[in-house]
């Protein structure tokens, strides 16, 4: 599955991509729905280290 790519310069700017309308009512909280790659590189396969190994 292929989602968006963000690139982000500092801190502050990663909270506020990562909370933009993440508002949940219901928890009474904030909720991301993004998730962290784990990969510093964004042309590394997303498998996972053993299986990049071979």
């Amino acid at each position: 599955m292929k989602g968006e790519t963000f690139v982000v310069e500092s801190w502050v700017e990663l909270q506020e991509v990562l909370y933009e309308d993440s508002w949940t009512p219901d928890l009474n909280r904030f909720r991301s729905s993004y998730v962290y790659r784990g990969m510093e590189d964004v042309a590394y396969d997303l498998s996972t280290s053993l299986n990049r190994l071979g």
